[in-house]
């Protein structure tokens, strides 16, 4: 199964099917030593759009632009679904796996020569199983 480690959105590329998987938000926070403004986790009641694929967009006027990839609940694929602000969303998204592929593993591809080789094999494993 492949790994969904959290990612800041800038990894991504436009068309790149993406989902949130963490519900963090990002707020500034002032640090009093240094006395510059950071931006601070904190974990948020609201896990908007976690598992849901978002076809990629790009960020543009402080907002991350994506679009539904699938029909979801009321929405169409490919309508917008602009929410996610720039610096309280910027964190947290992975690319999209499908559920159902996890149901369907992928075959092994071989070149003819390989795929020649195995069928020889496992007709010769029959012959002598006979």
């Amino acid at each position: 199964m492949e790994n969904q480690k959290p990612q800041h959105i800038s990894k991504f590329k436009k068309g790149d099917i993406i989902t949130r998987v963490e519900n963090y938000e990002y707020f500034p926070q002032l640090d009093y030593i240094s006395g510059k403004i950071k931006m601070e986790p904190a974990i948020s009641p609201i896990a908007t759009g976690i598992g849901i694929a978002y076809e990629y967009i790009g960020v543009l006027n402080g907002r991350i632009l994506v679009k539904y990839a699938q029909n979801w609940d009321v929405h169409k694929k490919g309508d917008a679904a602009d929410r996610y602000s720039y610096p309280r969303y910027q964190n947290g998204w992975a690319k999209y796996i499908d559920p159902s592929s996890l149901n369907n593993p992928v075959k092994e591809k071989l070149n003819p020569m390989e795929q020649i080789l195995k069928d020889y094999n496992s007709n010769n494993r029959r012959q002598k199983e006979n």
